[in-house]
């Protein structure tokens, strides 16, 4: 009947906009969770607080983040150092690539260059 199209139409408008209306709020995903004034993403990578780029936007020197604009995309790294931060993630995981370890010999056998990294972890917690 007529009124059940009518109403029909009015259900799908309605859905419409309520979908218009949820597509336009902000999602906490898009929501900064740096310092305000602070950058909050280095590259692909967002960096929320504690951690940072620059004096004041980051807890302590544990979690600076350096920002290396000279890739594209920028890549980040931890502190002043040259491991590649990957994913900073609100519950507590950090992302890093990072060696595990090398040794490298010559044809004779004998060692050429070894690797053995480190990492110093903060005395924080996420």
């Amino acid at each position: 009947t007529k009124s059940s199209i009518t109403m029909g139409l009015h259900v799908i408008m309605l859905v419409q906009f309520i979908i218009t209306i949820l597509a336009s709020q902000p999602s906490a995903a898009t929501t900064p969770i740096a310092k305000p004034g602070c950058k909050d993403r280095c590259g692909d990578v967002i960096i929320p607080y504690p951690f940072g780029m620059t004096k004041g936007c980051y807890l302590d020197d544990y979690f600076l983040i350096t920002c290396d604009d000279s890739f594209y995309p920028p890549i980040p790294f931890l502190m002043k150092s040259q491991i590649n931060v990957t994913k900073i993630s609100l519950q507590g995981q950090l992302h890093i690539l990072q060696f595990i370890a090398r040794d490298c010999y010559d044809q004779l056998g004998r060692s050429v260059y070894n690797n053995q990294p480190w990492l110093k972890l903060s005395k924080f917690t996420i």
